[in-house]
């Protein structure tokens, strides 16, 4: 980032007293192995046999959508360029192009075909993205709130040009990811921990779901 650029996380020790009470109310969705919801909840299912069947068949038979639904790219481009200050341009799914304070932030970036391990087949959405990487506009700022694959896809942070100059924000346990694939500013935060950029205040609220990208990761990085 310019050097001009303020950047500053604030933790919930900083902005609460450093009492027993605050210190365990931040700790406890922590674990030893990974991360945990609280109240401890279970939000979903163990991920069996089918429920990869279900996957895969919704892949090959995608549901029809009504051509009147959704607008072409060009469109879709030719209306965000209308649009001179702040906007949110929806490219389908969690992932979002936002203008705001003169920033373009994306959100949980997933612009590939199919969400999954593998670049040649998964669950396949159902329509293209409302504008596809190739003609994004320079990103300033990524927002991811877990690492599962229909919210962080490989495919789209490896080909995403500017990687020295964007600013990352992720949950805990998320920062190698990125730092493994070229990108140089990368933070990580906790539940209440904000971020701020210039005029804009980011805050990682508490969320009841889970991470995992296998068999064997299951919430070892945090969600938000």
């Amino acid at each position: 980032m310019c050097s001009s650029h303020r950047e500053e996380i604030i933790t919930t020790h900083e902005t609460e007293s450093m009492n027993t009470d605050s210190v365990l109310k931040k700790s406890k969705h922590h674990t030893e192995n990974g991360f945990q919801n609280h109240p401890p909840m279970e939000t979903a299912s163990s991920l069996s046999i089918s429920f990869y069947f279900r996957r895969v068949w919704h892949s090959i038979f995608l549901h029809n959508v009504p051509d009147n639904h959704f607008m072409s790219e060009t469109e879709a481009i030719k209306l965000k360029n209308t649009i001179s200050g702040d906007s949110v341009t929806w490219l389908g799914h969690a992932t979002f192009l936002i203008r705001v304070s003169g920033k373009t932030i994306l959100t949980d970036p997933f612009l590939s075909k199919y969400s999954g391990p593998f670049s040649f087949g998964g669950p396949q959405r159902m329509l293209s993205p409302g504008i596809s990487l190739d003609h994004l506009p320079q990103i300033d700022i990524i927002l991811v709130s877990h690492n599962h694959y229909d919210h962080l896809d490989e495919e789209t942070i490896r080909n995403l040009p500017g990687k020295k100059s964007i600013q990352v924000v992720v949950p805990l346990g998320l920062k190698q990811f990125f730092k493994e694939r070229g990108y140089s500013n990368v933070s990580e935060i906790d539940w209440h921990d904000e971020f701020i950029i210039n005029e804009i205040k980011l805050t990682s609220l508490p969320a009841v779901h889970n991470s995992g990208r296998g068999l064997s990761d299951r919430n070892e990085t945090l969600w938000t």
